[in-house]
C-alpha cells in the first residue's frame, strides 16, 4: 500500500475525538464526587434515549436515509437518478438491496434492550473509550487531564478540548490528503483501467468471507453485512501471483483497497485488512485481470 496504510489506519482512529467534548469547570480537578454524578447522568441519558428511540416513526429513525431515489454524480458534481443508467432488471435489483438494508437498520434500531444489558454495554463502551484515549492521546495532552474517567464521559476543560481539537485535526488533514492523492493518481492513471473497474472495486468495511483457488485463478467472495439481503460478490483474479499475506483472509474485514496497472497489462492490487481489533495488515498481489461478479 502507497497510500492508505497502516499508519494511515492509525491516523484514521485518531480522528474525530473532540466531537463529542463538552467544556466544564468542574473536569479542572479529580473529583470522586463529580465522577459518579456524571457518570450516573450519562448512563440515565442512555436509558432514556432506548424509550425515546421506541416512540419514534420509522421515518424518525432513519432520518430520510433512505428517502427518494437512488442517484449518481458525475464529473461536474450534478445528481442523477441511477435508474437512467443501468437497465430495469439492474435497478430492481439494487433497489431491493436498499430496502433490505433498511430493514436491517430499522430492525436493530428497534431492538428492545433491558436496563441491564443497557448498563453493561455502557460500561463496556466507556471503559474502552478511556483505554482508546489513555493509548492515543499524547502525553502532553493526558498529563493536562485531571481524570481519564471523565474524559471518556465526555467532559473536560477547554484547554483539554482544544489540544485534543488540534490533534485530531492535524490527523484528519493527512488522512484526507491521501484519499486526495490516491484519486489524483486514478485521475491521471483513468485511461489505463477498464471504466467498470474504478467504479466496482471498492469494498471498505466488507467482510471476506471466501477464499478458493482454481488453477491459477483466485476467487475471494467478499459481503457488506451480515443482515438478510446484505450485498454480496466474487472478485475473480486471473492468473493470479500473490506478493504479500501477512495473515489469514476469510474472516477479516476489508479496509482500503489500491488498484494500479502494470506494464505489459494487468493489476497490482493492494488492501488493507484486519481481524476484529488485533492488528492491521496487507494483502497484495498481481493478476493478468480483475472481474467482479455481484449475486444481484
Amino acid at each position: 500500500m502507497k497510500y492508505f496504510t497502516k499508519e494511515w489506519a492509525v491516523l484514521c482512529e485518531r480522528c474525530g475525538y473532540h466531537y463529542d467534548l463538552t467544556p466544564s469547570p468542574s473536569a479542572k480537578r479529580r473529583s470522586e464526587d463529580y465522577f459518579r454524578k456524571l457518570y450516573q447522568e450519562k448512563l440515565s441519558e442512555r436509558l432514556r434515549g432506548q424509550s425515546e428511540r421506541l416512540a419514534m416513526s420509522d421515518e424518525e429513525l432513519l432520518g430520510g436515509a433512505f428517502d427518494g431515489p437512488l442517484e449518481t454524480m458525475d464529473e461536474e458534481g450534478n445528481l442523477h437518478p441511477v435508474s437512467e443508467e443501468m437497465g430495469e432488471e439492474e435497478y430492481r435489483r439494487l433497489e431491493e438491496h436498499r430496502q433490505a438494508k433498511k430493514r436491517a437498520l430499522l430492525a436493530a434500531l428497534r431492538r428492545e434492550r433491558t436496563p441491564e444489558e443497557i448498563e453493561a454495554s455502557f460500561r463496556a463502551e466507556w471503559e474502552e473509550r478511556m483505554a482508546e484515549l489513555s493509548a492515543i492521546l499524547p502525553q502532553e495532552i493526558l498529563d493536562q487531564v485531571a481524570d481519564i474517567r471523565v474524559l471518556a464521559l465526555g467532559e473536560s476543560t477547554r484547554e483539554v478540548k482544544r489540544a485534543i481539537t488540534r490533534f485530531c485535526r492535524r490527523n484528519e488533514a493527512k488522512v484526507e490528503q491521501a484519499n486526495r492523492d490516491y484519486n489524483e493518481y486514478l485521475d491521471r492513471k483513468e485511461r489505463r483501467y477498464p471504466p467498470e473497474l474504478l467504479e466496482e472495486y471498492g469494498f471498505s468495511d466488507w467482510s471476506v468471507t471466501g477464499l478458493a483457488w482454481t488453477g491459477a485463478d483466485l476467487e475471494l467472495r467478499l459481503r457488506e453485512g451480515n443482515y438478510e439481503g446484505a450485498e454480496a460478490c466474487a472478485v475473480l483474479y486471473r492468473s493470479a501471483e500473490v506478493l504479500e499475506q501477512e495473515e489469514e483472509l476469510v474472516g477479516a474485514q476489508w479496509l482500503a483497497e489500491e488498484l494500479y496497472p502494470v506494464p505489459g497489462g494487468g493489476f497490482e492490487c493492494h488492501a488493507l485488512l484486519r481481524r476484529g481489533q488485533g492488528e492491521y495488515f496487507y494483502f497484495t498481489l498481481r493478476a493478468a485481470s480483475v472481474e467482479i461478479k455481484w449475486d444481484r
